[in-house]
């Protein structure tokens, strides 16, 4: 189009709003290439300017959807609660985070699940699912943590939450 979309309308046009929140992860699988990407280093946004960014975008667009594109987003347990602390002070359109904001975002297993006593102030902060990149559904190929069992007990445990569990089958070449 030869003009831009006027940001009031945008929610016409779009469901979500893609929001870079951290980057990097600590496992080192040999399939991966994002630790190298991320020159092995893990890095946030501040809980006060991600706040910000989420309250202002939903109240201007319209849109209260967030996708945080992360890496491993539960990948420093310090990050996580000190990001959903402030998130769960936010409020859009009068409204606290919690029934204001939809945010999704990535994350292990095994972080989620060594975290899980962070999943009610996540909720409070908004976080309403987790996709999760499930390589090995035996748990026999890749070792990151992940069980059938572990995995069952966790989505038993997000749904009580009310934060959906979103799992994506990851496959490389080498694998059989």
């Amino acid at each position: 189009s030869s003009r831009t979309i006027e940001v009031g309308k945008l929610h016409r046009y779009a469901g979500m709003i893609s929001v870079v929140t951290t980057h990097g992860c600590k496992f080192h699988c040999p399939y991966c290439p994002i630790p190298a990407y991320n020159q092995f280093t893990f890095r946030w946004k501040s809980s006060e300017r991600l706040r910000d960014e989420m309250q202002v975008m939903a109240e201007r667009t319209g849109i209260n959807a967030f996708f945080g594109t992360d890496d491993n987003f539960f990948n420093n347990r310090e990050t996580v609660e000190d990001i959903f602390l402030g998130l769960s002070k936010g409020r859009a359109n009068g409204k606290p985070f919690r029934d204001a904001i939809f945010f999704g975002t990535e994350a292990t297993e095994f972080d989620v699940f060594k975290n899980q006593d962070l999943l009610s102030l996540c909720r409070e902060g908004g976080l309403r699912a987790i996709w999760f990149g499930i390589e090995d559904m035996t748990a026999e190929l890749v070792k990151k943590g992940q069980s059938p069992e572990k995995t069952k007990k966790l989505f038993e445990i997000l749904n009580r939450h009310g934060i959906c569990p979103m799992p994506m089958m990851m496959h490389h070449d080498g694998q059989p």
